[in-house]
């Protein structure tokens, strides 16, 4: 059943047995574990991103650090949360009990609401501006906004 599984995220993304075993070197399913993720949710996730050519051990790393911010978010990540409606502890709540999808839709939803009350056009701005400051800038904030626009492929 295993091998299945690791099969499956292997056809799903863009990669090879050695990416995805390079993916698993960067410690990411222990740290799935933790927030309460299993091989299937990260799976998906590394698929996502080796599908659109990112290499399956950065996107681990980015993964990783971006599931901590969902855990334990900073206090600039609290404040852009709340801006949408989120509390500091929903996300990592909905992950630990639905998984991982569960979390980004319901990330998702709020980004709608929130869209909503600037337009289309700004409020996209305004979003993913928000998405960057809640989950760390750069790196692990355009992990984040990669998985939001990519949430059906979860």
């Amino acid at each position: 059943t295993a091998m299945g599984n690791l099969n499956a995220i292997i056809g799903a993304g863009n990669m090879r047995m050695d990416d995805l075993v390079g993916a698993f070197t960067t410690g990411i399913l222990p740290a799935a574990r933790a927030v309460g993720l299993g091989l299937d949710d990260v799976g998906a996730a590394i698929a996502v991103f080796t599908q659109r050519g990112q290499p399956a051990q950065i996107t681990a790393t980015r993964l990783r650090m971006a599931l901590s911010m969902m855990v334990k978010p900073t206090a600039k990540a609290e404040a852009a949360l709340k801006q949408l409606g989120i509390g500091a502890e929903d996300l990592a709540t909905i992950m630990r009990t639905r998984g991982l999808p569960a979390a980004i839709d319901f990330l998702n939803k709020r980004l709608e609401l929130f869209k909503q009350k600037f337009g289309e056009v700004r409020g996209e701005v305004k979003a993913s501006q928000l998405i960057l400051a809640a989950f760390g800038g750069g790196k692990s904030g355009a992990t984040m906004l990669t998985l939001v626009q990519n949430a059906e492929a979860l």
